[in-house]
């Protein structure tokens, strides 16, 4: 709870107009002027409670987050900030904070540990991307090593994942809508994951990016597994919950295929959504792996929060592979299915047992599709033949499901009619 005294003689910067001021109240609802300590101060102990298992996970440790909040004053005065409306707490090892210029400009400042970022946004935007624009960025140096800093325009809109529970498809969203989003990000896709220009001789090369195997197993193994093993789904040592070994689906199948350059974590919390309903994605990861991995997290998550029918899935999925042709049905399958199997467990605690297993059928239904669709491939009508076998078994899936609801199997209900 945030105390009276912190509330006390933060007003706008005197440098400001009083037209300036109300315009960026208008359009940060819900943050308040806030002193830079302050700010800084509450997101290092987010970060405490997280590193103390408290609230989840955290990537590197409050050190770093200390290191970087001491490069700030530094930064404010070199980047003219006069003022400081929000922090994001759960920013990891990075500070991230909501800044004011001495132009009246909103943007978002964020200061840690060297990482791929700017490279790769702006190589996005580049290639006409929908990111957040930079405004500047470098390098300053604390304590005996080298703290990056990145400075972008503030994106007017909403986080899709802002509300709780997450609801990328929210109530009373018309489905088309939600086929939109997917056509919209499969575009983005399309120009995140094309070959990346000279010097680099591949994404690997790439400054910061790690393996997608290396970001996947961290997430599933630091946060998916423990949640499952507290939702009481699963004992010490069970290969259910083995992320190298659901990673090993990808070994004979997408691994083969050149890698590409990834957002990483094309998720409902790291995407934005304009007033005009244009997305902007944000805080990409920049790992390296197949393509259909970033997919997949998108569509997964879709289809976690739009009533999870797994039909929803084949639809989806079919609605990338038309707008993205460098997407393979069979390996989006199987990314499909890592997702799904690490959203089952995520959500274990929160959702249930019985949300959890619902999840993971879907998953092995799609493992076992995808040597089926995979076989279709030297045919011209591939992708349509390999849809409309999914989009069959899934059907048939959410019939038995629905079923099971009822304490009937389908064997029983064909034969009773």
């Amino acid at each position: 709870m945030e105390r009276e005294e912190d509330k006390i003689g933060v007003v706008p910067p005197p440098s400001l107009s009083t037209e300036k001021a109300a315009l960026i109240e208008k359009l940060t609802p819900g943050t308040q002027w806030r002193s830079r300590e302050l700010l800084l101060n509450r997101q290092i102990e987010a970060c405490r409670l997280r590193e103390a298992g408290k609230k989840g996970y955290n990537h590197q440790g409050t050190a770093l987050l200390i290191q970087a909040a001491s490069a700030v004053p530094d930064l404010e005065a070199k980047l003219g900030i006069v003022g400081y409306r929000h922090n994001y707490q759960d920013a990891g090892s990075r500070v991230t904070l909501l800044v004011v210029l001495s132009d009246g400009r909103l943007a978002v400042l964020k200061v840690g540990p060297r990482s791929g970022e700017a490279e790769q946004l702006k190589l996005l935007a580049e290639r006409g991307a929908s990111v957040p624009e930079i405004l500047n960025n470098g390098v300053i140096g604390r304590g005996g090593k080298m703290v990056a800093w990145l400075l972008m325009r503030f994106i007017e809109g909403h986080v899709l994942g802002a509300k709780r529970p997450f609801l990328v498809v929210e109530p009373g969203l018309d489905y088309a809508d939600v086929r939109r989003r997917v056509a919209e990000a499969g575009n983005f896709f399309r120009l995140a994951h094309q070959p990346l220009p000279a010097p680099y001789d591949g994404p690997h090369d790439f400054p910061g990016a790690i393996s997608f195997r290396e970001e996947v197993g961290q997430y599933f193994d630091s946060v998916c597994v423990p949640k499952a093993a507290e939702a009481g789904l699963m004992g010490p040592g069970d290969p259910t919950v083995n992320s190298r070994r659901w990673l090993c689906d990808f070994d004979t199948a997408a691994l083969a295929a050149p890698p590409a350059l990834l957002h990483g974590d094309p998720a409902e919390v790291n995407v934005m959504e304009r007033p005009d309903g244009k997305l902007v994605f944000i805080d990409p990861v920049t790992s390296y792996g197949p393509p259909e991995f970033d997919a997949a997290r998108w569509i997964s998550r879709l289809f976690r929060h739009g009533g999870h029918s797994p039909y929803v899935v084949a639809d989806l999925a079919g609605v990338a592979v038309n707008v993205e042709p460098k997407l393979d049905l069979h390996v989006l399958l199987l990314a499909l299915a890592c997702e799904l199997r690490a959203d089952a467990w995520h959500e274990s605690v929160k959702q249930g047992r019985e949300y959890a297993l619902q999840l993971v059928r879907v998953a092995d239904e799609l493992v076992r599709l995808s040597p089926e669709v995979a076989a279709l491939t030297p045919q011209p009508d591939y992708v349509e033949k390999g849809l409309a076998l999914v989009e069959a078994r899934l059907l048939q899936l959410e019939t038995e499901q629905k079923l099971r609801v009822r304490g009937v199997t389908l064997s029983e209900a064909i034969s009773s009619s």
